[in-house]
Formats: C-alpha cells, structure tokens, sequence
C-alpha cells in the first residue's frame, strides 16, 4: 500500500512539475519579449562569441545550475535579442559552470563528516569539471562545423504545440498584464526553479543505499552501462547535480572507483542537454531546436571518441586531476583560473 501512495505521489510531482514547467516557459518568452530593449542595454558588452561563452559560465556559477542559462539563453534568441551563434555559444558556457555545484556538495559532505579530507571529498567535483571541459570545449568546435554545414536546417513541423499557447494563454496574459514584464520575468524565473525542484522530488528518493546493490555495482563497472546509466538517469531527472551528486558519498566512501565513473559522467553530460531542446521545441523554434541537437550531436561525438579509447582516455584525466588535487598551489591557481577565464571572455572585445 506504501509502495502505490508512493507512485501516485511521485506521479502527481512529475505532473505538477512539468505543467508549472511549461508555465514558467511560456511567462519567460513573453516577458522577454516585452522587455527587448531593457535586456539589449544589459547584454551591451555581449557582442561576440567569447563575451557569450563567458556570460553562460558565470551566469551558472551564480545560479548553481546550467539548466536556467540554457533556457534564458533560448528566450533571447526568440525574442531576437541575441543571434544563433550566441545561444550556441550560452549554451556550451553553461556546461563549463554547471559542476561547480559537484564541488559544493563535495566540501558540504566534507563538512557532514569530519573523517573524510577536504581535497578527497571535492575530488569528484575536480574530476566532472575536467570531464566536463574535456568534452565541451573540442565539442565547441565541432558544434560549430555542425552548425556551418547545417546537418540541423531541416525545417520540421511542431505547429501541434500551438495548442499550449491556447492552453496557458488565459493564465499567463493576465499575470503578465497585472505584473508587467520585468515581474513577470522574475516571477517566471522562480517558476522554473520550482518546477524543477518539485520535478526532481522523487528522484530525491532514492536512497544513497540503492547504489550499493549488485545490480548497480555491475552496471558501474562495464564502461557502456554505466554511461547509459549515467545518461538515463540525468535525461529523467535533467539534473546532472542530482545525478552526479547522488554518487559523491559512495565514492568519497570507497564504494565506487573513479574508473568507473568516468563513464558515467560523461553519459549524464550528453543527456543534461535533454531539457534544453524539450524548451526550444515548446517555445517553437525551428532555430532554437537545430542549434540545440547541434550541441547535443557534438558533445555525444566527442565521447564516443573518448569511449572508444578509453584506457588512454581514463590514464590522461587521471593525471590531470591528480595534477591539480595533489599540490595545494596547483589547486589554488585552478580554482581561481575557474572565475578568472569566464570574467575576462565577457571583456573580450574584437
């Protein structure tokens, strides 16, 4: 009887979530609309890729996700605030900042549990950032070569998602109208965080000691399981700090190799995009939506090529990671370089 109220629970979270989701989406594209010209005088150092690349980093390092970046960065290129290019390159910078938050969960169970090093418990944190720019920025380029060739120009029809805007027009026209766009804008802003907690809620169930069982030790330890793993279980929960932050206590307990995590991560870097391209079809463009499967094409092309050598690959970020983790002065010229690259790309002029 538990295990059905459970279901019906988990059922109604999703439910309600996603419905608050797609409000959220649709308040945030017709604030942004109205307010062009004021969010044009904010973007006014952003005027190249590096300036955009940077403004995706730091606006996920300040909202702890990348998940948000991505999907504000979609809202300007439909109200064509920014060019495609642009949200291209928001989109690729919200990844660099997103595992920021892996680290902070890391220092958090470091200070949970004072029998577990400081440097031991971010480390999982250290090793998602370097995967994470291992994979993102060679998939810049090839993102872009995606794009110049225009594998993704098809237009294809999603005119059956007009029904959503008959749907959530008499909700979201009169809150639009008693709060103006600015409100509106923050009030869709904080809407999209709710959703996406109370979206994530039954995922926050499951228990750290599930990840102890056979099964998913045996899944761990076959690279191509564990990347679907990793990918299946992001693509669900469209939160790679769930996903990758579940994990955090096994590993800094021993329970799990970083062999086989690897993997993993880099399955749940693919599939965090999931949520990105699920917004661009909902705001209904056909831009939106190829510049998305670009970036999604690029960033699993790269890991294949990574899984495909990956007793080299796993030998070079190990040693990388090392690199940084084992020298007190590396660490430190690391962490700063994390703030200091993104800060300085915004200032790029050229």
């Amino acid at each position: 009887m538990m295990s059905s109220k459970n279901s019906l629970e988990n059922f109604l979270y999703i439910t309600v979530g996603i419905l608050l989701f797609v409000f959220a989406i649709e308040l945030l594209t017709s604030s942004a609309g109205g307010m062009v010209p004021e969010i044009k005088d904010l973007l006014v150092l952003i005027d190249n890729s590096f300036n955009a690349l940077g403004l995706g980093w730091i606006a996920s390092y300040v909202m702890l996700s990348g998940y948000p970046v991505t999907v504000f960065g979609l809202t300007l290129f439909d109200s064509g605030i920014i060019n495609g290019l642009m949200t291209f390159f928001i989109i690729n910078g919200s990844r660099l900042g997103a595992s920021l938050i892996i680290i902070i969960i890391g220092l958090v169970e470091a200070l949970k549990n004072k029998n577990i090093d400081m440097v031991d418990s971010t480390s999982l944190g250290f090793l998602s950032l370097m995967i994470t720019y291992m994979i993102v920025l060679p998939a810049i380029i090839i993102g872009l070569i995606i794009v110049r060739l225009g594998i993704f120009t098809v237009s294809f029809e999603i005119g059956f998602l007009s029904i959503i805007d008959v749907i959530y027009s008499p909700v979201v026209n009169p809150v639009l109208s008693f709060l103006g766009p600015f409100k509106g804008l923050i009030l869709a802003i904080l809407s999209l965080y709710l959703a996406l907690s109370i979206f994530e809620k039954p995922f926050h169930r499951i228990k750290i000691e599930n990840f102890k069982s056979s099964w998913i030790n045996f899944l761990m330890e076959h690279k191509i399981y564990s990347f679907l793993f990793g990918a299946v279980l992001t693509f669900f929960s469209q939160s790679v700090a769930l996903s990758i932050g579940l994990i955090v206590p096994l590993y800094n307990r021993g329970f799990l190799q970083r062999r086989n995590l690897i993997p993993y991560i880099m399955g749940a870097c693919v599939t965090t995009f999931g949520g990105t391209l699920a917004v661009a079809f909902l705001i209904g463009n056909h831009s939106a939506v190829n510049i998305t499967l670009a970036v999604i094409l690029a960033n699993f092309l790269v890991c294949m090529f990574y899984m495909a050598f990956y007793d080299s690959f796993y030998e070079y970020i190990s040693s990388l990671v090392n690199f940084f983790l084992m020298d007190e002065w590396r660490l430190l010229i690391l962490v700063i370089s994390m703030f200091l690259i993104p800060f300085m790309m915004i200032f790029i002029s050229f």
